[in-house]
C-alpha cells in the first residue's frame, strides 16, 4: 500500500473528492446545526467536485474532439449529477467514465447545456449548479437565465434553491 511523506499508510485522493469529504466532515455543528461558514465550505467543495468531474469526463476525448466539443455537468437539487456533451452526445469512453450517481443525458444535435435541460425536464428534476468545459454561449446563457440560473463565471452557473 502507498505511503505518504511521513511513512504513514494511506493513499491520495483527487482534490475535488478530498475537498468534498472535508466539507462533509465539517458541515455540521454540535447539535446538527449548520453554520454559514460550513455551508459556504460545502458549496465550494461541491463546485470543486463538479469541476473535477467535467475535467475528468472531458479529458477522455481525443485532442481534436476536446477542442471542438463541450462537456457539461449539472448537479440537481436531489444530489444527482447529469452529464452531457454537445452535438454528438457523450462518447462511449465518456459514458464509461461516469460514476454511479451520474446520468448521461442524450439529445443529439443540441448544445450540452440544452441536452441537460431536456433530461431534467423529462425526469422532473431541478437544477442546483452547472459547470461546463468551455464558456457558455449567449444562447445557452439566455436559456439558463430564463430557468432562474445565474452565471458565476463563463463556465459556472448557480440556481437560488
Amino acid at each position: 500500500m502507498p505511503t505518504d511523506k511521513s511513512g504513514q499508510l494511506g493513499f491520495r485522493i483527487g482534490m475535488g473528492v478530498e475537498a468534498a469529504l472535508n466539507a462533509r466532515a465539517n458541515s455540521y455543528d454540535i447539535g446538527g446545526f449548520q453554520g454559514a461558514g460550513a455551508a459556504r465550505q460545502a458549496s465550494t467543495a461541491a463546485e470543486a467536485s463538479l469541476s473535477s468531474r467535467v475535467s475528468a469526463i472531458h479529458g477522455v476525448l481525443d485532442p481534436r474532439a476536446a477542442n471542438s466539443r463541450t462537456t457539461a455537468a449539472l448537479r440537481t437539487t436531489d444530489g444527482q449529477t447529469i452529464i452531457a456533451s454537445g452535438g454528438r452526445d457523450l462518447t462511449p469512453s465518456q459514458r464509461s467514465a461516469l460514476l454511479p450517481n451520474e446520468a448521461a443525458a442524450k439529445s443529439p444535435g443540441n448544445h450540452a447545456e440544452q441536452t441537460i435541460f431536456t433530461h431534467i425536464d423529462q425526469t422532473g428534476q431541478s437544477p442546483a449548479q452547472m459547470e461546463t468545459s468551455r464558456p457558455i454561449c449567449t444562447d445557452c446563457q439566455s436559456k439558463i437565465e430564463a430557468r432562474g440560473g445565474t452565471l458565476t463565471s463563463p463556465t459556472t452557473v448557480k440556481w437560488p434553491w
